[in-house]
């Protein structure tokens, strides 16, 4: 992601005579006139030293500065504060938010790290953004070692190409997500009997199974398709599992004789919990799996569906877990306003490992946006269906079908609809 910054430093800051540093070229060492260390400054040291530094005050300097940010927040989880000798052993509440007005950020590079205060209107406030996140800094260091920021640079790829031609007549495709299949004591079963035979064309009025569905040529499950206990330990746990999974192999074997059939998993569904998530084996989707038509994604994926015009549509797909880990450690409480940001910060996950569970021994960034931005980017397991445009990227929340008996049909003008199971029946 640094290229990508230092190009765009270049192109937006260069023209005000803005030199680019290492935060470790702004350092000096805190020592007084004597020649003793002073009092160090919490958090500032430089590489392989075991002198404390601070950032030099100079009066007249504007330099830009790379770096990750740390979100220092008191009231996020930590297992070492949970075992601590000094506090007792007590249940663990969970939290709703993981912010508190304690909270501070630091910027840190390979040489070091400084604390950054954020100017008014300089784009960077500390209630609003996550920890793990590199941008550019512009700004001039304090007298007290700090780091004055008056304007910020994010890792923002470039707006996708703008699709000029409309889908092919023949072409639409819906999404579904938190199916949760063999969930007890909900009436959920029934609209899901109503979803897929909605899909396979044996529901509806005479219309839709004509005209409609006949064009629904593509079905994605984001995510929590399959119903877990949360009591793991539970007898039954296994033969519920395995019940449901041989349930939901069933309902998509069908449905792929006559569409393409997308599947990622879910924090839910048996598969790897940490991100990003594998594919769902096919030893879970034996018949399924089976099928040319039958596709099993990763968590989260990005995919280009190619048509018979010749055009590309591209798409990012992910269950909804990043989201929803981001709005915790964030006061803005809209996912798609979160979900906007993951796309103006450059990476789908940045709060993995933090808070959020990440596969260890990747060989390279797996969350990191390349290229341009997507046309569509969907956001699974949401609580309500909200879509908006931005930078000719539509983002949906495809709401959570096992509370809203909902799903999300992307129709050949390139728009999305809700189609609500529930209003079917009345």
């Amino acid at each position: 992601m640094r290229p990508r910054l230092e190009e765009r430093v270049k192109e937006e800051w260069v023209p005000e005579k803005v030199c680019l540093k290492k935060i470790a070229d702004l350092c000096e060492a805190n020592k007084t006139v004597d020649g003793k260390l002073g009092s160090p400054v919490k958090g500032q040291k430089g590489k392989r030293s075991s002198h404390e530094q601070r950032v030099a005050f100079h009066e007249d300097i504007i330099v830009a500065i790379i770096g990750t940010v740390f979100k220092q927040q008191p009231e996020k989880p930590s297992i070492l504060l949970e075992l601590s000798e000094d506090n007792p052993m007590v249940p663990v509440v969970p939290k709703q938010k993981y912010i508190s007005d304690k909270d501070y950020i630091l910027m840190e590079d390979e040489t070091t790290r400084v604390r950054l205060v954020a100017l008014p209107g300089c784009g960077l406030v500390v209630d609003e953004i996550v920890n793990g996140l590199v941008c550019a800094v512009k700004g001039k260091p304090t007298i007290d070692g700090k780091f004055e920021v008056a304007d910020v640079i994010w890792a923002t790829p470039k707006p996708a190409p703008e699709l000029k031609l409309k889908l092919p007549m023949e072409i639409e495709m819906i999404f579904v997500s938190g199916l949760m299949l063999g969930e007890p004591g909900s009436e959920e079963s029934v609209f899901v009997d109503l979803l897929f035979q909605y899909l396979e064309g044996l529901a509806g009025s005479l219309k839709e199974q004509s005209c409609e569905i006949a064009h629904q040529t593509r079905v994605f499950f984001l995510g929590n398709s399959l119903w877990r206990r949360s009591n793991l330990l539970a007898e039954s746990f296994s033969d519920d599992l395995i019940k449901n999974a041989k349930t939901l192999d069933s309902l998509l074997d069908d449905l792929s004789k006559t569409m393409e059939v997308f599947i990622m998993p879910g924090k839910n569904d048996p598969c790897e919990t940490m991100m990003p998530q594998p594919a769902i084996h096919k030893c879970i989707m034996p018949k399924s799996s089976r099928r040319k038509s039958f596709h099993s994604l990763t968590n989260p994926t990005r995919l280009s569906m190619g048509f018979p015009a010749g055009q590309k549509l591209d798409m990012i797909l992910n269950s909804g877990e990043n989201v929803v880990d981001a709005l915790r450690n964030s006061s803005l409480t809209c996912p798609l306003e979160m979900s906007r940001r993951i796309l103006q910060w450059g990476h789908l996950c940045p709060t993995s490992p933090d808070t959020l569970p990440l596969y260890p021994g990747c060989s390279e960034d797996f969350f990191i946006i390349n290229g341009t931005l997507p046309h569509i980017f969907a956001v699974g397991n949401q609580s309500k269906f909200d879509v908006i445009e931005w930078n000719l990227t539509k983002i949906v929340s495809v709401p959570e079908f096992s509370k809203t008996y909902s799903a999300v049909v992307l129709t050949k003008d390139l728009e999305f609809i809700e189609l609500n199971f529930r209003a079917m029946l009345k």
